[in-house]
């Protein structure tokens, strides 16, 4: 019977490839690499304007794509100038989004905005590379606070894994924000933002995959000032930071049990906390050096 459904699966997305602009089907449907079945039948084929899909949940206006549903989808192709709206309303199910080759570009706002969800779950398709671009490059160099979209921007919870990579182009501000709880569970992760890096209001969470960010402030960041928010925390993965703020900066507690993290700037201090460090595993290199904590 599985077998039947996986063929029925792979014939309907042949179909659909068929009648909705001649666009190959993702090789990563062909390969059989989602997380579940299901995801195919929600599949997004951006069209550098626009975009076409298969199943419910998905409205497409001009270079807006919104997804309506707590469920799963599947994001390939190229969009221009645009972005994803996550709002599921007051659904308390997760909704999950797979890019499995997607370029998203958004030149004056966030590329991948979630509005409102219990929680994105963003996973980077295996074999694939995935890119989400806020603004264009030209804009580093003049950077100001007056732009305030982030290439990535969730108003709920967010969590990134993989087994996939993911480029993110903060250019008119930061590189991914998060107004409550972010997680990296894993998967490739390369930010460069005018701006901070990744900024969790109440939490920045890493336990694996491996990151890299270029941010023309902070690297990773926490500003929540509510009792037992506000916190970094990593537990796993290998983090590099190359900024001109504070490698970590956390409004209330840094938590370290495992992975490799290596920091470099000039700014001091490296790591910057309003609370309590609590060291009990892994490692933080400073410009090189093992950082010791007391």
């Amino acid at each position: 019977m599985k077998k039947i459904l996986c063929s029925s699966l792979l014939l309907t997305l042949l179909v659909f490839s068929a009648v909705s602009g001649n666009h190959s089907v993702p090789p990563i449907l062909m390969g059989g690499l989602l997380p579940s079945s299901e995801a195919g039948e929600r599949v997004i084929t951006l069209t550098g304007d626009g975009a076409t899909f298969r199943g419910s949940g998905i409205a497409v206006n001009g270079s807006e794509i919104l997804l309506t549903e707590a469920a799963e989808y599947v994001i390939t192709g190229k969009l221009d100038n645009g972005r994803i709206v996550v709002d599921t309303g007051n659904s308390s199910e997760k909704i999950s989004v797979t890019l499995a080759g997607a370029e998203i570009t958004c030149l004056d706002g966030p590329a991948i905005y979630v509005e409102q969800a219990e929680k994105l779950r963003l996973y980077m398709a295996e074999g694939t590379e995935n890119i989400v671009t806020s603004g264009t490059e030209a804009l580093l160099a003049t950077f100001d606070d007056s732009r305030s979209a982030a290439a990535i921007y969730a108003e709920d919870d967010l969590d990134i894994k993989g087994p996939g990579k993911l480029i993110v182009n903060g250019f008119l501000n930061n590189g991914i924000t998060c107004k409550d709880d972010i997680d990296l569970d894993g998967g490739t992760v390369v930010i460069t933002s005018a701006n901070n890096g990744i900024k969790g209001s109440e939490s920045v969470e890493v336990n694996d995959g491996t990151i890299t960010i270029t941010a023309g402030n902070d690297g990773l960041k926490a500003t929540s000032t509510k009792i037992g928010k506000g916190y970094v925390e990593i537990n796993g993965g290998s983090i590099t930071v190359y900024c001109e703020g504070n490698g970590i900066s956390a409004a209330s507690d840094f938590v370290l049990t495992g992975g490799n993290t290596e920091l470099f700037t000039n700014k001091q201090p490296i790591v910057k906390v309003g609370g309590t460090v609590m060291a009990s595993g892994g490692a933080v290199y400073t410009n090189g050096e093992l950082l010791a904590f007391d």
